[in-house]
């Protein structure tokens, strides 16, 4: 038996969503990815020694 998703027109439903679109709108960028997952890993880091770990920059 399959369920059917339904949408509300609640509130906070609403805010939830732009929350997510924000986000995601931020992250959109070709590196954040890269450079925040570079930082999550390491921690610390110079800016040139940042530029030498994300390959590609």
């Amino acid at each position: 038996m399959k369920k059917e998703a339904t949408l509300t027109s609640s509130g906070a439903c609403k805010t939830r969503v732009l929350a997510i679109n924000d986000t995601m709108e931020i992250l959109a960028g070709k590196w954040k990815f890269h450079i925040i997952g570079t930082l999550l890993l390491v921690e610390k880091l110079r800016f040139m020694e940042l530029l030498r770990e994300v390959e590609g920059i």
